[in-house]
């Protein structure tokens, strides 16, 4: 960035008013489409990246999957903003000084980071930028297919192999390293299909462009998420209604056209629509003019999965474990962790939860954890635990970390019996959790009083003493 803007031109001021003096790159600033301020633009990428920042499977996994203090957010809140900024504040002097050196449409724009210093003879700084600019890739590749391969291992393919009697039946079976080759084969395939298809489409669209279609794809994780934070009244079908929605108008706005504008299928429909229908447009549905075909496929999308999902979950009543689930995620930080209500009835085995524990999480680690339970509820052997709700829960939860929520919950249930609750019952359980509480705070009331009377009583009988 100090090289583009203080050796190759003369500074911010010289830089920016050569950009000015030619149109092209003066309407790029300005942020201009058919001679107006492109609004829908600006916002559609501004939103799109609030989610990417959140619902990309990296960003996930680091802050959310990897994050082992919840403290840390409090620092990274404001690190991370400041992160982006600073690799960012030279992108547009780059890209600025790029076309202004080569012209435009003759250089990469995706490589100017490297050819501006290789023609300015600056062959060093240029292997500096690409050992940068490999090493962060290299790493965002690592984190990226590493979170992928785990929601591909734990929510597509173990829910499908527990289906399997051999699987679920060969209770003494260590099955540590069959999840470590199941994510192994993941990465592999995420890896593969991710050079297919820049293959298919690589040639007809920049690297960032590839970028934002995946972004928009990732998006359409919001509604369901942000409304599970928020809303007490989602329901899992409205849920899996908003998400099959919003990808399919995904998939039909924006990657058919990529895939078309890339040679591998024929652009009539874009054009003119599907048998020549041309209200289904793909990047004009029902005649919607003056976006972009991100900012088009992004506006439909989204609206259809909100739709979707909130029409859905108010035709389709809550069960029990979704009441529940709701009343925990929206009131998560009204309940401390020990005053938190487990919504769980039934009956199990500890030496049953124990091994379970074993085969998915390895013999010594699925000890320790137990071992580490006892201590936390007071107890001093594990064979001692009671199989309560609260145990019940902390193997789920354990077990959830290495096969997923939906795996874990189906093999819990696969050694306990549950009993199926009703609204009723989570507002019973919580009405319980409540008066708990209630007497909690009236017998830490009723301490106090009684430290602050004998404190007094203490003072009187050291006057009367002396």
């Amino acid at each position: 960035g100090f090289f583009v803007v203080y050796s190759l031109f003369d500074g911010l001021g010289d830089l920016f008013a050569r950009a000015q003096a030619v149109p092209e790159l003066r309407q790029l600033l300005r942020l201009e489409q058919g001679g107006q301020f492109a609004w829908a633009q600006w916002f559609g990428l501004t939103v799109l990246s609030m989610f990417s920042v959140v619902f990309l499977p990296r960003q996930f996994q680091v802050m959310v999957v990897e994050n082992v203090r919840e403290t840390h957010l409090r620092r990274a809140v404001w690190v991370f903003p400041l992160y982006l900024l600073l690799i960012n504040l030279f992108v547009l002097p780059i890209a600025l000084g790029g076309l202004l050196y080569f012209g435009s449409g003759q250089a990469n724009a995706e490589n100017f980071v490297l050819s501006l210093p290789l023609a300015a003879g600056q062959n060093a700084l240029a292997l500096f930028a690409f050992v940068g600019g490999l090493s962060a890739a290299t790493g965002m590749v690592i984190v990226e297919t590493v979170a992928v391969s785990i929601m591909v291992s734990n929510e597509l393919v173990l829910p499908l192999l527990l289906r399997w009697r051999h699987l679920r039946s060969s209770e003494g079976q260590d099955l540590s390293r069959v999840l470590l080759g199941i994510r192994r084969a993941a990465i592999l395939g995420v890896l593969v299909l991710g050079y297919v298809y820049f293959h298919l489409a690589g040639e007809a669209y920049a690297l960032v462009s590839i970028g934002l279609i995946s972004f928009a794809a990732v998006a359409q994780f919001a509604p369901v998420v942000l409304g599970g934070m928020y809303w007490k009244g989602g329901t899992r079908q409205g849920a899996l209604a908003g998400l099959l929605a919003g990808f399919l108008m995904w998939a039909y706005t924006l990657m058919l056209p990529s895939i078309a504008k890339s040679g591998w299928l024929a652009t009539d429909f874009i054009a003119q629509g599907p048998w020549g229908l041309t209200w289904l447009r793909p990047e004009h549905l029902l005649g919607l003019q003056g976006f972009d075909g991100l900012t088009h496929s992004l506006f439909w999308s989204m609206l259809v999965n909100a739709v979707a999902y909130v029409g859905v979950s108010l035709w389709r009543v809550p069960s029990g474990r979704e009441a529940s689930q709701a009343l925990l995620f929206v009131d998560v930080f009204q309940r401390t962790a020990a005053s938190s209500p487990v919504f769980w009835r039934g009956r199990a085995n500890t030496q049953d939860l124990l091994r379970l524990c074993e085969r998915f999480l390895g013999g010594a680690k699925a000890r320790a954890l137990f071992d580490g339970y006892a201590q936390r509820v007071g107890v001093r052997q594990v064979q001692a635990l009671r199989p309560d709700a609260r145990l019940v829960q902390f193997v789920e939860t354990q077990l959830a970390g290495a096969v997923g929520s939906a795996s874990a919950r189906a093999l819990v249930a696969s050694v306990a019996e549950e009993e199926t609750l009703s609204p009723d019952d989570v507002l019973r359980i919580l009405d319980e959790a409540s008066q708990i509480r209630a007497y909690s705070r009236a017998l830490e009331g009723k301490w106090r009083s009684m430290e602050q009377a004998t404190a007094e009583l203490r003072a009187a009988n050291e006057q009367l003493q002396s």
